[in-house]
């Protein structure tokens, strides 16, 4: 990818926000069915702290460099090979389930197009390399462009969904396993991957752009779970995550309008592409500075490395994937995003070792929570 510079800020927080809401948003509704609407309120406003302390930590310690670099050389700058080796299989593993996902979410609207899962699957991976190709620019302002059909689909699908709101749907509450929805949670405000890119085309503006970013995911997140738990009854949502049905065939199964299905259609694929592009993105630049590759002259090198894998996996193994995911995605993040930035700056920064302590603190906790549910699943 070029090198871009300066460029609009809106078009940071565009990043950030697409760079969160994707395929999590989606299953959000199904993680917290059976807690209710308020404590998973409490759950996504510790998840956006864990999350926001994370990323301002990471957006600290890169700049205490002088040179570009990201995870995999901050961790063997500060650990050595062990803590590479670590950083490597964290990330390929999180970030290539996390591009599974996407790729599988998008082969599902073939059905609207009269074409097969294979057939659109295909079709989305060459896209994402034509446009990958163009460069970062590009992507950035593609991706803007997305959010904003994001942003319009998500409030046209408001609109029609509040119709359809029962108070009393959202009052129900159990905090009994409270715990299993924070990983989920957790991945859901996932933006950290993406501060080389926010440094490199955004300098000096990364932390307004993380937090007014985060911000707007906080409140749409919180937004559209309401409106979804308040529309569709319990059992209903929880036979859903049964059998897998997507949120656009709920709608049918339950009466909603055409507005409410297609909404969510436009909505669920706006948020899969903007996720697609910003983690792919992210990729790209992990390998382009841990390879020591040029973004411009070894460009198809850096497309094949990070688009190729997670589109073979989602045409020949796409359900190994999501269970991975479903079982250590928490570990994982909190390993690359709370673990590993917290060590590092209680080592090179002494002055922000409170900071530290409160992420590294957060981020067993969450661990711990991730253990207890694959514990209760068994």
């Amino acid at each position: 990818m070029d090198e871009d510079g300066q460029q609009h800020p809106i078009k940071g927080i565009f990043f950030v926000a697409g760079s969160c809401i994707g395929g999590g948003t989606i299953s959000l509704p199904f993680v917290t069915a059976c807690i209710g609407f308020f404590p998973a309120l409490f759950v996504m406003l510790f998840s956006w702290f864990v999350m926001l302390l994370s990323g301002l930590m990471i957006n600290k310690l890169q700049e205490s460099f002088e040179e570009e670099v990201n995870f995999v050389t901050m961790a063997s700058e500060v650990f050595g090979p062990a803590g590479k080796a670590v950083a490597w299989v964290s990330f390929l593993f999180l970030f290539y389930s996390l591009m599974v996902a996407y790729f599988c979410g998008l082969a599902q609207f073939g059905s609207l197009l009269s074409l097969s899962s294979e057939t659109t699957l295909l079709l989305s991976f060459v896209l994402a390399c034509y446009l990958f190709f163009q460069g970062s620019s590009v992507c950035i302002l593609v991706n803007a462009v997305l959010v904003w059909g994001l942003v319009l689909s998500y409030f046209f699908l408001m609109k029609d969904l509040l119709l359809h709101v029962q108070v009393s749907r959202i009052y129900p509450m159990s905090f009994s396993c409270v715990y299993c929805s924070i990983p989920a949670m957790i991945t859901s405000f996932g933006f950290q991957n993406t501060i080389p890119t926010l440094l490199r085309c955004f300098p000096r503006r990364v932390v307004s752009i993380v937090l007014l970013g985060s911000v707007i995911v906080f409140f749409m997140y919180a937004s559209w779970l309401f409106v979804v738990l308040g529309s569709f009854p319990l059992s209903t949502i929880l036979l859903a995550r049964e059998t897998g049905m997507g949120l656009a065939l709920l709608g049918e199964v339950v009466g909603l309008g055409k507005v409410s299905v297609w909404g969510t259609a436009f909505f669920s694929f706006f948020a899969l592409s903007t996720s697609l592009i910003t983690q792919g993105m992210s990729l790209m630049d992990l390998f382009a500075n841990s390879l020591s590759f040029s973004r411009e002259k070894q460009r198809t090198l850096l497309i094949v490395l990070s688009l190729l894998p997670p589109f073979v996996f989602s045409l020949f193994f796409p359900s190994f994937f999501f269970k991975a995911l479903g079982l250590a995605g928490g570990i994982f993040a909190m390993v690359l995003f709370g673990l590993f930035p917290a060590t590092m700056v209680w080592l090179r920064l002494p002055y922000r070792r409170n900071y530290a302590a409160l992420l590294a603190t957060s981020s067993l906790f969450v661990i711990g929570c991730t253990v207890a549910g694959l514990y209760v699943g068994m």
